[in-house]
């Protein structure tokens, strides 16, 4: 299977870098949005999903996705999945305040003063998560291949840095992973953290996670 993490900083525009992407490589796209529905229609609400397993989760999640997809998944803490994964591509946006402020003011059509306050609140949203998740409130450089900036690149030319680095390293070529090898290695089911509603754990974690037709990219 490929698989490319993007993720960046609130305010980055990163989630537009990724669909882009996903388009020009004919790659699936999973969203932070996206596993939270899979996780809800699975699970029940998110909350009551141990933050310590999410991890666990996503990685499981992923393995089964990558037995049938070429992904690009574009959430929290994707460039962490690379020790389960070698050869993950990861790409990291970033850019200097200023700009994800103005991005902020055109996207949600606010003043400056207001788009700094929520850049402020999205920044401690992902600081939160992170440390709850992952045990950390930020990524280190050390963890990206690709380390892009939205201040002097627009999403289409990030877009197009990150499917030719995808193509040169020959991700699509890969193959799939085998659904026998992606489960078992990971040995996700038995896994004591994480409850599904489902009285059989194991047959359900193994059928759950297939994208549905209105998540995939287009």
């Amino acid at each position: 299977m490929a698989l490319i993490a993007v993720s960046g900083h609130p305010g980055c525009r990163f989630e537009e870098v990724a669909r882009i992407t996903a388009q020009r490589l004919k790659f699936e796209l999973l969203t932070q949005a996206q596993v939270r529905n899979l996780i809800a229609e699975e699970f029940g609400p998110e909350s009551s999903i141990p933050p310590k397993a999410y991890s666990s989760l996503v990685t499981a999640m992923l393995a089964r996705l990558a037995t049938e997809h070429h992904l690009v998944y574009c959430a929290l803490g994707g460039e962490v999945e690379a020790r389960h994964f070698p050869g993950m591509l990861r790409v990291h946006v970033v850019a200097p305040e200023t700009v994800r402020i103005g991005n902020l003011m055109l996207d949600r059509r606010i003043d400056r003063s207001a788009a700094r306050q929520v850049l402020l609140e999205l920044e401690a949203a992902e600081r939160a998560d992170r440390r709850a998740r992952f045990g950390k409130t930020k990524p280190t450089a050390d963890l990206f291949d690709l380390v892009l900036n939205a201040e002097v690149l627009t999403s289409e030319q990030m877009a197009e840095l990150i499917a030719n680095a995808a193509t040169s390293m020959g991700l699509a070529e890969r193959g799939f992973l085998s659904v026998s090898h992606s489960m078992c290695s990971l040995n996700f089911c038995n896994n004591p953290s994480i409850n599904s509603k489902s009285t059989d754990n194991r047959a359900s974690l193994q059928g759950i996670f297939v994208i549905p037709r209105h998540v995939t990219s287009d």
